[in-house]
């Protein structure tokens, strides 16, 4: 799966509430073919066909992001001195 914009993850939480695309259009001012459009590039990105898996699809990409790193970082203060060779 594709990663969504900021913009296509409000449209698409829009969406899940039940706005409709002339709904979502009027409240960005924009057209509601544009609307249209970023719907078909979320349910492509999402590998969904249907506005119900949208939600779905959405709650199992979160809950794959939400899981600890296993990288550990290290602080500055803890990196070890470059050495000169002469």
């Amino acid at each position: 799966m594709l990663k969504l914009s900021p913009k296509e993850l409000e449209i698409a939480s829009l969406r899940i509430g039940g706005l409709t695309a002339k709904a979502i259009a009027e409240r960005f001012s924009r057209s509601e073919e544009t609307i249209q459009c970023h719907l078909k590039n979320i349910h492509h990105k999402l590998g969904v066909h249907k506005r119900s898996e949208i939600e779905a699809a959405l709650s199992q990409r979160s809950s794959n992001t939400a899981q600890p790193s296993t990288a550990r970082v290290i602080p500055e203060s803890a990196e070890q001195p470059q050495t000169e060779t002469q």
